[in-house]
């Protein structure tokens, strides 16, 4: 007997807890903030058209630093690459190859990134070099060698054309005047344009479009839930249900 008892009445205590799911459920999935991302802005460009090698002076000391850096001269600002990087970067632009080498940006233009730093510049960089198939044979397989030992990889069958990326490239911008630039700085064939951005953390935010759309289901939600009540009550009386004893 006691078993024909609860049995239904477990039903609709189940159902009846369960009949307020649709409004509980939207609002506890409801993602009412923004997160924080990271937010750029084009704030200048400029363009660069030598480059070379120097020695920096100690901050502390005056003194000149033993380390070399690539120097990229430009119409607004040098730009002053980290030690580690520099010898990578200085050997490829000095090597003996015949064209000049591109980025991956349409307009081969190199991005710079600054955050909160003013005077520090972090970017990526993938350098593209691509053989002549004109060449005679011999200049093509001693540039094909050049470039492997450069650290460029083929990543294309179908031509000769060879790639590099460069994940982590940072250093610093000086005011023109403030570099001396050494006596066998290089001109670029063609100037190389510079893209400068600000780059910013966005904090979070308010996310009113997820709070609107909550606002406007929420009703439907209860009115579902309050239709739903006493249809989920109504599923645990059957015929049978109401035999409480034989």
């Amino acid at each position: 007997m006691m078993k024909h008892f609860f049995m239904p009445l477990a039903a609709v205590i189940a159902t009846l807890t369960l009949s307020g799911c649709l409004t509980a459920s939207l609002i506890t999935n409801a993602d009412f903030t923004t997160p924080e991302r990271q937010v750029t802005k084009e704030i200048g460009q400029d363009k660069v058209f030598l480059f070379g090698k120097i020695r920096l002076s100690d901050e502390k000391n005056g003194s000149p630093s033993k380390a070399e850096h690539l120097v990229m001269m430009g119409e607004k600002y040098a730009y002053v690459v980290d030690s580690e990087q520099s010898a990578k970067l200085l050997a490829i632009l000095q090597a003996d190859l015949s064209q000049r080498f591109s980025t991956d940006h349409t307009d081969n233009s190199i991005p710079l990134y600054f955050s909160s730093n003013p005077n520090t510049f972090a970017t990526r960089l993938v350098l593209q070099y691509t053989i002549v198939e004109t060449l005679p044979e011999a200049v093509r397989k001693r540039e094909m060698a050049e470039l492997e030992r450069l650290g460029f990889k083929r990543v294309n069958a179908d031509r000769i054309y060879y790639s590099q990326r460069f994940n982590n490239i940072w250093g610093k911008i000086y005011r023109p005047q403030n570099i001396t630039l050494p006596k066998d700085a290089k001109k670029f064939e063609q100037h190389v344009p510079v893209i400068l951005y600000s780059l910013q953390t966005a904090p979070k935010t308010t996310n009113g479009g997820q709070i609107a759309k909550v606002a406007v289901l929420a009703p439907l939600a209860l009115a579902a839930d309050a239709v739903l009540t006493p249809v989920a009550a109504l599923i645990c009386i059957p015929a049978n249900c109401l035999k409480f004893r034989y």
